[in-house]
């Protein structure tokens, strides 16, 4: 089996499972809003889960206060779900024996810009959530924690890679282009 079978063989794996985790992805945010229409208080659950523990009890929260801080935590979810499809499109390319366009390489600048923007913002968007949430409580019930370790900054210098990566690629498509049109 040669290089080219083996990328294609790879890539229609990768594929397939981009467009399994965003099926899963998209279940998964419906079943949030679900779960909070009928349950409001679950979603200082779900902030507790995912996030650094809040102070915040929220058996006292209705449905007018979580409905939108439900949907504002899902904002970055659906980004990631939009980045999925991207990457899947760059797969689908790959599949195709399609490597070097502008398109694939569009399609993949656009992935590594909206993860970027994704872990930038995802925290911020979990402690608006919360004051939201809060609103009417004393501010020493919030916690803000908006740190740079762990591996945050690695993924933000990977993700800064592939826009770089892409980006080049954009520009060497460019450059190819004119020079087949010269010659």
């Amino acid at each position: 089996m040669d290089n080219t079978n083996k990328i294609r063989n790879v890539s229609t794996a990768l594929y397939y499972s981009c467009l399994v985790l965003i099926a899963i992805w998209i279940v998964w945010v419906g079943a949030l809003l679900v779960n909070v229409w009928y349950r409001p208080d679950a979603l200082g659950d779900y902030i507790n889960a995912l996030w650094i523990p809040t102070l915040l009890s929220m058996g006292e929260a209705d449905l007018i206060r979580a409905i939108p801080a439900a949907i504002l935590i899902t904002i970055p979810d659906l980004l990631y779900v939009y980045a999925l499809w991207r990457l899947s499109k760059v797969f689908q390319s790959f599949r195709k024996g399609i490597y070097f366009t502008e398109e694939t390489a569009n399609h993949l600048f656009i992935f590594s810009v909206i993860l970027f923007f994704y872990h930038l913002f995802s925290k911020l968007v979990f402690a608006l959530a919360d004051v939201f949430l809060a609103h009417d409580l004393p501010a020493s019930h919030y916690l803000w924690p908006l740190h740079l370790y762990g591996d945050g900054p690695t993924k933000f210098v990977f993700f800064i890679a592939i826009m770089t990566i892409s980006w080049v690629l954009r520009e060497a498509i460019k450059i190819a282009k004119e020079n087949a049109e010269f010659v």
